[in-house]
């Protein structure tokens, strides 16, 4: 029967770092393609956490493999998976060891993370990661920036007068 979310199960078999210890999960996103393929961000920064990176599961968080290292930002950075590709998660915000903003990619389903700012306009690096069939968009406070290659390049989309930061994306682009 559906209880409509009255009844919540942990689901975090797997979700555990190196020495065994859960780290904390500041964000977790799922493939719109194929809903249950989840990544979660887990770990709190070097000094507080064994484990600071991405998570994979297959079955909708049932269980969870840990993949490749990335910055989570203190729990505050955000990720997204490919419209079109369920292996290829992009996680976005600050690398809390210098506080710069940075953008990295996965195209290998998290277990390994590639920085890509620098293929970003200088705006839109860090900013909050969103895609939709064929394209993946960064947010910022200052513009939006979309790739249609992957996040091979980025170009900076024009923004209405007095756009401040918010924005939604269709999922068909």
């Amino acid at each position: 029967p559906r209880r409509r979310g009255a009844r919540w199960l942990r689901s975090m078999d797997g979700l555990v770092a190196a020495n065994g210890v859960a780290p904390f999960v500041g964000f977790a996103c799922n493939s719109p393609s194929k809903p249950n393929i989840a990544y979660a961000l887990a770990g709190a920064g070097p000094p507080l956490a064994p484990f600071n990176g991405l998570f994979s599961s297959d079955n909708f968080g049932n269980n969870w493999t840990r993949r490749g290292a990335v910055n989570t930002g203190f729990g505050f950075n955000f990720c997204a998976v490919d419209a079109d590709d369920p292996k290829t998660v992009y996680v976005s915000g600050f690398d809390d060891t210098d506080f710069t903003n940075r953008t990295w990619r996965s195209t290998d389903g998290g277990n390994t993370v590639q920085e890509i700012s620098s293929l970003l306009p200088a705006c839109a690096v860090g900013g909050v990661p969103e895609t939709a069939r064929g394209a993946v968009y960064l947010q910022t406070f200052e513009c939006v920036a979309i790739s249609t290659d992957k996040g091979k390049s980025f170009r900076v989309l024009p923004t209405p007068p007095g756009f401040i930061g918010s924005f939604d994306v269709s999922p068909d682009g």
